[in-house]
């Protein structure tokens, strides 16, 4: 009885959904194939001890368009595979989001799980008695860094019975030192969802976790989406969580709603809206406690601090962010080109050369030419370039 799903992975990558094949159009269910099953009330579902598996099953994993693939453990035990180095998630009905196992299946449970390349694994008829369970929050972490050069916070959206409770971002030596908890399994039915995103190849990520190198930046910006799938809810709260330190580290979040700024706490419930569909959102954690007023400020070349120069001096200038007609914020980089050149007009040293994603820079410098000879005194011109914009100021060495 019931309606049963099964995720075919060859659909537009940018639709979560999917595409699934119902039980009209296949004959019966496979051994190592998971399923989502709709039922109108519980229900009983038996099958034939004839068909018990007891011998190890090969489950082949297709790469496809996302790299999605539904399985399950064919066994009335629980198995480990946990040393194939792959996240198995599944759903949790209470709960109402998915939930890695830790590399651990439960007996004739369902799983999604995700490759890069088209693979196989044997799920081992070997019962597993020991170890628990992990949710996506232990999967994922193995301590929650508080320094501000590597830190790691987490993201959490509730509404009314729904949840979507662990999305994890921060900074990190190497990003790849994390999990590969990464991409967000796809889901089914009424739901409400958080998804950190990115764009790779003209096709949109929709992300569990997303950690930056740490590169010196003062300004590090996640992009996230809040989906409403047939839930008919018209609010949720939005809240951000293990950041208690912050502030006493000199640091602030702030929630960015189509180029509207709020500061945000760890802990604080922020009221979001509702609608069927994305909603687009930035969360920015900056040394800046300014940040709102930097936001409106548009394309700017600060003056120069010190100065006059002798030793030091410091550049600052700011890359404006742009958002499509859906809130969505453009993220690319500006091609930045910051020289320095004398009365004459000659140039005599280059400060930054490259692509910067917008936001407020500050750039330590000392004053010497391109030969690393120190600046002759006098008054220079620095100009700063970036896409077709472009502002100079004066600064005076001595």
């Amino acid at each position: 009885s019931g309606e049963y799903y099964h995720w075919v992975d060859n659909m537009n990558a940018n639709k979560l959904t999917g595409q699934y094949q119902s039980n009209d159009q296949f004959k019966a269910l496979e051994r190592g194939k998971g399923y989502w099953v709709i039922l109108d009330k519980p229900t009983s579902i038996t099958a034939n001890p004839r068909n018990f598996l007891n011998t190890p099953l090969t489950v082949t994993l297709s790469k496809g368009v996302l790299g999605w693939n539904q399985i399950a453990n064919p066994f009335p035990y629980s198995v480990d595979v946990s040393s194939s180095g792959l996240q198995f998630w599944y759903w949790d009905l209470t709960k109402r989001d998915m939930i890695s196992s830790g590399g651990i299946l439960k007996p004739r449970q369902g799983y999604f799980v995700r490759i890069d390349t088209t693979t196989t694994i044997t799920i081992a008829n070997k019962p597993y008695f020991t170890g628990s369970v992990l949710s996506k929050k232990g999967a994922l972490l193995k301590a929650a860094f508080n320094a501000s050069n590597f830190w790691t916070g987490r993201m959490a959206i509730r509404a009314g019975a729904y949840e979507d409770a662990a999305n994890f971002f921060g900074v990190r030596p190497d990003p790849s030192d994390a999990s590969k908890l990464d991409a967000e399994p796809p889901r089914m039915g009424e739901y409400i969802s958080l998804s950190l995103i990115k764009e790779e190849k003209g096709q949109l990520q929709r992300l569990a976790s997303d950690f930056k190198n740490y590169n010196g930046a003062t300004e590090q910006w996640w992009d996230f989406t809040v989906r409403d799938e047939g839930t008919g809810l018209k609010k949720a709260s939005f809240t951000l969580q293990e950041l208690d330190w912050l502030a006493t580290n000199g640091m602030y979040a702030y929630l960015v709603d189509k180029g509207e700024s709020r500061r945000i706490e760890s802990g604080e419930d922020i009221s979001v809206p509702l609608a069927k569909g994305d909603r687009y959102y930035s969360l920015v954690v900056t040394t800046n406690p300014n940040f709102s007023s930097s936001l409106k400020m548009g394309f700017n070349l600060g003056q120069n601090h010190p100065n006059p120069v002798s030793t030091f001096t410091e550049f600052h200038f700011n890359l404006p962010q742009a958002w499509d007609s859906q809130g969505r914020r453009l993220a690319k980089p500006y091609q930045v080109l910051l020289r320095m050149y004398d009365m004459r007009g000659r140039e005599v040293a280059t400060i930054a050369n490259g692509a910067y994603e917008p936001g407020t820079y500050r750039m330590a410098w000392k004053p010497m030419d391109r030969d690393g000879h120190n600046l002759p005194a006098g008054q220079y011109l620095y100009r700063l370039s970036a896409d077709g914009l472009t502002q100079s100021r004066k600064m005076l060495a001595r």
